[in-house]
């Protein structure tokens, strides 16, 4: 698989060509190579016109790949020009093209995605909600919009807001993407294996590199899927002031946002997931730590029957918080966001003024802060992880006793289920 042989920077064999990795120098990466059937293979540091060097140290310009979008190839090798068959074009940070396009129809748009590794094809950054900014912070997800032409899907999206074990603040709310992969054939109804990330759920990435899907889809012969969902305050929050109390505000009234968006993002498999190869019908869902929790919630939620049809849970740690505690937590984190903006003077200030406020002010307020000094106002246990309320046991989204249904088996995903726990989990 020579994608692996580019990213490993060893030397091996690759069907009769043995070549070892180069250096990058300047601004232009200079490493390229011909493999069998008339296919060009080309690693570079970025997207545009440039020129790239091989072993025989003469010139090969590469045109026409502005914008990553385009009909054909060229190459230029001394004056020649020669259109190839296919093209492998390998970014340093992971990001790759493949030509011709490997696109598929998704009900809201056409995705294009990539030749990965072994013999794998993969799409990153697929939209699966509408961003939740603005004033869908704090609300159910809402199915993308739908785009003309095709969408290039071959870069994973942003991280979630969070804070890293190092302290860096880092994310961005447009963060519900979910990423694709599949072997490297037109073989249909596959299975389906859906990863949710662990992290407390206060951190964690659908991109992160120990959770590319490419080996396990392609050793396994399945449709692999990695997801983002909502982490922190953002993710889960609780208080009077969002609740309107109206029964077809029940899911926004939940603070359970983030587990909305994996129910979100188990519809959109669900409806989509036949274009990659998958089976709707044949869907595990899996997660490590908080993501094993989080499957845990996909099993008690009557929102999320009939979107998956086996699970498998890593080291859970079943919790779960009353609204009460959420209001309770939320009612704090806005007395120390109005001591920190200068609204009030210290706590007890704070707590005078908040008194007059109504729902709307108190939800005004809110909504005004930045991710980052909502992030600013977290207080973080010794492994770097969010202490906050979250998957309440609202009664819609999960239900209000939900240790009581799993004894007496009322909850209603009864699906079958492997259970275990990491050895070295707490190590971290």
């Amino acid at each position: 698989d020579y994608l692996n042989v580019i990213r490993s920077g060893k030397s091996h064999e690759i069907e009769s060509l043995e070549y070892e990795d180069d250096q990058i120098s300047g601004s232009f990466h200079t490493q390229t190579f011909r493999l069998p059937g008339n296919i060009l293979a080309v690693v570079f540091e970025d997207i545009s016109e440039f020129s790239l060097q091989d072993g025989t140290n003469y010139q090969i310009r590469v045109e026409a790949i502005l914008n990553r979008d385009f009909s054909s190839i060229t190459v230029s090798d001394d004056g020649k020009d020669t259109e190839v068959d296919q093209a492998i074009i390998v970014n340093r940070s992971r990001t790759f093209l493949s030509y011709p396009l490997v696109t598929r129809q998704t009900l809201t748009g056409e995705v294009s995605g990539f030749h990965d590794s072994s013999n794998t094809w993969a799409w990153l950054g697929i939209p699966y909600a509408k961003p939740p900014v603005g004033d869908q912070r704090w609300k159910a997800p809402e199915n993308p919009d739908s785009w003309t032409g095709h969408k290039m899907t071959d870069r994973f999206c942003n991280y979630c807001p969070q804070i890293t074990s190092s302290g860096e603040m880092i994310g961005n709310e447009d963060c519900l993407y979910l990423n694709i992969w599949r072997p490297r054939s037109e073989e249909g109804d596959l299975p389906v294996y859906v990863y949710i990330h662990g992290g407390g759920n206060s951190k964690g990435f659908s991109g992160s590199r120990e959770i590319h899907g490419y080996n396990l889809a392609g050793t396994s012969n399945m449709v692999v899927v990695t997801l983002n969902y909502r982490l922190g305050l953002l993710g889960w929050l609780s208080h009077p002031a969002f609740r309107t109390g109206d029964p077809s505000d029940a899911e926004n009234d939940s603070g359970n946002f983030g587990t909305l968006d994996i129910v979100k993002a188990l519809e959109w498999i669900n409806k989509n997931i036949a274009a990659f190869g998958g089976d709707p019908g044949n869907v595990t869902i899996t997660g490590e730590s908080a993501g094993a929790t989080n499957v845990l919630s996909m099993i008690l939620s009557n929102l999320s029957t009939g979107y998956f049809h086996r699970a498998m849970m890593q080291s859970a740690a079943p919790s779960s918080f009353p609204l009460s505690d959420g209001d309770l937590f939320t009612q704090t984190l806005i007395k120390t966001l109005m001591v920190s903006d200068g609204t009030a003077d210290d706590e007890g200030h704070a707590a005078t003024i908040l008194e007059g406020w109504n729902p709307s002010q108190i939800q005004t307020y809110l909504r005004s802060k930045t991710d980052r000094e909502i992030l600013a106002a977290y207080t973080l246990n010794p492994n770097g992880l969010l202490l906050f309320p979250r998957l309440f046991t609202d009664g819609t989204v999960l239900p209000a006793n939900p240790i009581e249904v799993l004894e007496n088996g009322s909850y209603p995903n009864k699906v079958p289920i492997i259970l275990g726990s990491n050895l070295d989990e707490l190590k971290l």
